[in-house]
């Protein structure tokens, strides 16, 4: 009996074996099971095993268990261990198993796996609720990854923009872009025309010719309701009557409209225009003026409100800088100075012994450019007086025709006598000789002065004045010849009473 029972045994194990196939089942490599966030066109990986030339491998891919579902990918490799799908389902959740065919001979299918493919595109920036004011045209910007892993097997993004939560109002903007990465690891896209004032919401998310993911979770940012002024500073005063007006640059805009006016509600507006640029310089402005102005943008389909109104007040006088009021012990030959202004045409200067200026010892009309008027040695001023100056600006012609107040009346007093009365003057020459577009002319006194050159031709007539301030020591001047004629002239320099004289010729 033992030995039929041993017999039965070895004649099962015998039929067992001969019922087990003879070819190896794989082993799957990668991607690791459950593995997450997987591209739709994932490589999917086995371990090879030993067989003929004619082995191949049997993949399949599905989204159900049974691997019986209309989405079933079943594919036979000869020698190969890897398969690439493609236009795999957004956030499916993928099972595959992969089995080995040699000579006739199937293996059990290996173990089954499963990945889940990515769903949503992280966003970049603007960041979520930015605290900044953003332009109409914000670039929004996302990444080209998911886990630091480059986005594959899709065919565009798609992207939203809009007022609303459920991307449904008027005002939705949406788009579709390329998959090349904008820059590194990023892609981007610039929507236009976003309403001023609106927050607006924005998504986006990956696509290809099958599906597409999920829309990521929104973010938000702000666009610009109204711009910020910059310069002047509201409230400033002493501004010059060319003032430059600057606000905040926003990009996206067809233009900027200001207006400036005498009063806060803008019903007197002396200046308005539509510019593409965040600057205006200003040149119908009238001396000691208050006013008040406001900018806003405007692009295609909106325009922004008005700023908040600044104010500045514009110059009325001209202020005197030396010798300071009241000055004692002052130079014979004082030099007159005052703080320079942009805008005007020209300076108006009296001085006198007495403070009612009713015949002034001088009165003239330094040029817009000029700082400073030396007194010349020809008034001679007496040592030990009182002497008063005052000044003011002018500025535009005929009907702009403006002038600020007279500056406060300054005063000081000379000191004693040196006696010295005339200027010593040394090192004159005039060059180069022969000259042609330009001459210097050289000049070395002993104390400021005021020089007037003249270009006389040999008949005497004068076809050149030109009044040249000068300082204590040595002094080089230009002087540009414009349209003179070739020529021989001669050039005179006047210095008080000293007339000094050099021949030049002019050659064209």
């Amino acid at each position: 009996m033992k030995r039929f029972l041993l017999s039965l045994l070895c004649v099962v194990i015998t039929i067992g074996l001969s019922a087990q196939p003879r070819v190896y089942t794989p082993s799957l490599n990668s991607p690791a099971n459950n593995a997450i966030n997987q591209m739709p066109n994932v490589s999917i990986h086995w371990n090879a095993i030993t067989g003929s030339l004619n082995l191949h491998y049997q993949a399949q891919l599905d989204t159900t268990l049974a691997f019986n579902s209309p989405l079933l990918k079943d594919t036979t490799l000869l020698l190969l261990t890897g398969y690439k799908a493609y236009n795999l389902l957004f956030n499916k959740k993928y099972y595959w198993r992969v089995r080995a065919i040699d000579v006739g001979e199937t293996s059990y299918w290996s173990t089954v796996w499963n990945f889940t493919v990515f769903n949503k595109v992280e966003l970049e920036k603007p960041l979520d609720n930015d605290g900044g004011i953003l332009s109409p045209d914000t670039t929004i910007q996302w990444k080209t990854t998911i886990n630091k892993v480059t986005i594959t097997g899709i065919t565009r993004y798609d992207y939203q923009l809009d007022t609303t939560t459920l991307f449904n109002s008027s005002l939705l903007i949406e788009g579709t872009t390329n998959t090349i990465p904008t820059s590194g690891n990023y892609k981007t896209a610039k929507p236009v025309n976003m309403h001023f004032g609106c927050k607006y919401y924005w998504r986006v998310r990956a696509a290809h010719s099958l599906g597409q993911s999920d829309y990521c979770t929104p973010w938000s940012f702000v666009v610009v309701g109204k711009f910020t002024l910059t310069d002047p500073a509201n409230g400033a005063t002493k501004l010059f009557k060319d003032v430059v007006l600057k606000w905040e640059k926003s990009s996206g805009l067809l233009a900027y409209a200001y207006e400036v006016a005498l009063d806060q509600n803008f019903t007197q507006v002396v200046a308005s225009a539509e510019i593409t640029v965040p600057t205006v310089k200003l040149s119908i402005l009238r001396f000691g003026n208050t006013y008040y102005w406001r900018v806003r943008g405007r692009h295609a389909t909106d325009t922004s409100e008005w700023s908040n109104p600044w104010s500045f007040t514009v110059i009325n006088t001209v202020d005197l800088k030396t010798p300071s009021d009241n000055e004692q012990n002052v130079s014979l030959t004082p030099v007159l100075t005052w703080t320079s202004q942009t805008g005007i045409l020209s300076y108006s200067l009296q001085f006198d012994s007495v403070s009612t200026f009713t015949n002034p010892i001088i009165n003239i009309r330094p040029g817009a450019s000029d700082i400073k008027y030396p007194i010349p040695g020809t008034k001679r001023l007496l040592p030990e007086k009182t002497y008063y100056w005052r000044m003011r600006a002018y500025a535009g012609v005929s009907l702009l025709a403006d002038t600020t107040a007279w500056s406060p009346t300054w005063s000081f007093t000379t000191g004693k006598a040196t006696g010295v009365e005339e200027n010593e003057i040394r090192g004159f020459s005039i060059y180069p000789n022969p000259a042609s577009s330009k001459i210097f002319v050289r000049v070395k006194l002993r104390d400021v002065s005021s020089v007037r050159f003249t270009l006389i031709d040999l008949v005497g007539k004068e076809v050149m004045t030109q009044d040249i301030m000068v300082s204590g020591g040595l002094n080089v001047k230009e002087i540009q010849l414009g349209s003179v004629n070739k020529g021989i002239y001669i050039g005179r320099v006047t210095i008080g009473e000293s007339i000094l004289n050099q021949k030049i010729i002019i050659e064209k």
